[in-house]
């Protein structure tokens, strides 16, 4: 308050991390006055060790001066006189400067670590006298000796307070921290954060020449899987450690297409360096696990080198459509797709990610013969439409059995009267007496698989046919044809009542007034056929004397 004699009293001590103070301005001539009081450190509150602050106003042990400023009152802004804030007593040990993260076995730690003799605040004992030892664990907070040794000179003497190492080396791959122990003081140990020491980059990950180019849709078992990825995996032997795989990740790089579900394409797989052969873990969408990462599945000893084929098994049948899809395989050991064991040798960064697209290869090798109508009963003569597919032997449909093609026809037999059973595509030629007979051919056209023209057969005699194609000389240079199962099996009825005909004749000699032998009077259509349809009443009376009755 300008012209008074005033005091400043704080009336609440700071919590962490505030700046504003509730305050008061007291004098002989005013009451009380709230005020809002803002004190500004010039020097860092914050005490070395994080979390140690509290509600003390500065923990960081160095000269500092404080500097008040309020609105409206004159003389802010004017900095005290220097404070002198001392260190408290020793209480524990402090690593300022933490070993690496990651270093390779033998080599010097980069950062080495430098401990320090500290207060309850992490402010350093500059005059503390002792030594630093440190040793290697396995775990933190309690002490489990490692597998390998700590190298270098693990004892060193206090100066200003602090111990800094220079030359720490560990000669074992796997994952430590630094216990510290100081002399003349009764601390807790001090770990270090997590130190992993990694065995030398001397493994090599590289593709093989040449990569397999298709994968047959006739791999549906594990004695056919269709290899897909052919690598080799070499330890060059400069570190004396082997590689330990622990699991592998062959990633699916298709992402929208209808092999980003793999799940519906791949059945198995499996990987074999020519002696052994191992199963997947698991075969997901987006990629196939060998191993399951609880330990090595495979190792490649330390010097040498492995050659593995990668082969898949296929759903059967696949999805429609799937002759020429890709499959699209990657293996990156950069990206993570090989984890190894702690002690494992590591691959080197020049090991480049292997990638392979090959497509689906279904290889049509029969047909099979369906109706249009989708009916297995027609009359004789009567022309109906027909579809023929080219499959594999897993009915997956050959999409590239395209063009023309010269195809034989069998299965059906010629009518009572004659009447050769005929088929229609664009020109008409009778059926083959028998199946696998090289003509009479006749041109049918194909596309995606499946006959892109009419196909008409037209049978003339009652029976129970089965149409069955056959191409004696296929695109994959042996014959196409169709088997039984395959073929489209049809109830042939006999057509319109056309005429009348003995069945069974009356016996030559009879006595008069004896019975006679049954005969039969048949209705038969154009073709012979009895006729399928027809009811009548038929008379018979004799040609010359007597009485039939």
């Amino acid at each position: 308050h300008p012209g008074s004699d005033a005091d400043v009293r704080i009336l609440e001590a700071p919590t962490e991390g505030e700046r504003v103070l509730g305050a008061e301005v007291v004098d002989d001539a005013l009451d009380a006055v709230d005020i809002d009081l803002v004190v500004a450190f010039h020097d860092p509150v914050e005490a070395p060790e994080e979390g140690l602050r509290g509600h003390h106003a500065h923990l960081a042990a160095d000269d500092v001066t404080i500097t008040p400023s309020i609105a409206g009152i004159n003389g802010t802004n004017i900095a005290s006189n220097l404070i002198d804030v001392a260190v408290g007593a020793p209480d524990h040990l402090r690593y300022t400067t933490q070993p690496p993260a990651t270093i390779g076995i033998t080599e010097v730690l980069v950062p080495n670590p430098v401990i320090a003799v500290t207060d309850g605040w992490g402010n350093i004992i500059t005059d503390a006298v002792g030594s630093i030892t440190v040793s290697a664990s396995r775990t933190s907070g309690t002490y489990t000796a490692g597998s390998g040794t700590l190298g270098g000179d693990v004892n060193v003497d206090l100066s200003g307070g602090s111990a800094t190492f220079t030359d720490l080396t560990y000669d074992y791959p796997e994952p430590i921290y630094l216990r510290a122990t100081v002399t003349g003081y009764s601390f807790d140990d001090a770990y270090s954060e997590r130190i992993a020491i990694t065995a030398g980059a001397d493994g090599f990950f590289a593709g093989v020449a040449p990569q397999p180019t298709e994968v047959s849709s006739l791999a549906v078992t594990s004695g056919e899987a269709a290899p897909v990825m052919v690598f080799r995996v070499t330890d060059v032997g400069t570190d004396s450690f082997d590689i330990g795989m622990t699991q592998m990740f062959v990633r699916n790089l298709e992402t929208v297409g209808a092999t980003a579900t793999w799940t519906d394409y791949i059945d198995g797989a499996y990987l074999s360096d020519g002696t052994q052969t191992y199963q997947a873990y698991a075969i997901e969408d987006n990629r196939i696990v060998f191993g399951s990462g609880s330990s090595a599945f495979y190792v490649v000893p330390d010097g040498e080198q492995r050659t593995f084929t990668l082969s898949i098994v296929l759903k059967s049948p696949l999805p429609a459509d799937a002759d020429g899809d890709l499959l699209r395989f990657q293996l990156d050991p950069a990206a993570g797709d090989i984890t190894l064991e702690p002690s494992s040798s590591t691959f080197d960064p020049s090991s480049v990610a292997l990638t392979n697209e090959p497509p689906i290869q279904v290889t049509g090798t029969r047909f099979r013969v369906t109706s249009v109508l989708g009916s297995g009963v027609v009359s004789a003569g009567q022309p109906f439409g027909i579809n023929i597919a080219a499959l594999d032997v897993y009915d997956n449909v050959d999409t590239d059995y395209t063009g023309n093609h010269s195809l034989v026809f069998s299965g059906a037999n010629a009518s009572p009267n004659g009447d050769m059973p005929i088929v229609t595509a664009g020109a008409s030629v009778n059926f083959a007496t028998t199946y696998g007979a090289s003509t009479p051919t006749v041109i049918v056209e194909f596309a995606n698989g499946v006959n892109a023209g009419s196909v008409s057969p037209t049978l003339y005699n009652a029976e129970v046919a089965n149409i069955r194609a056959y191409e004696p000389t296929g695109p994959y240079g042996v014959a196409v044809g169709t088997p039984t199962s395959n073929g489209l099996s049809v109830q042939v009825v006999g057509g319109a009542g056309n005429r009348l005909f003995w069945a069974t004749e009356p016996q030559t000699i009879t006595v008069a007034n004896a019975p006679l032998k049954e005969f039969i009077v048949s209705v038969s259509d154009n073709y012979g056929n009895i006729a399928g349809n027809s009811t009548a009443v038929i008379t018979i009376a004799p040609v010359s004397g007597g009485i039939v009755t």
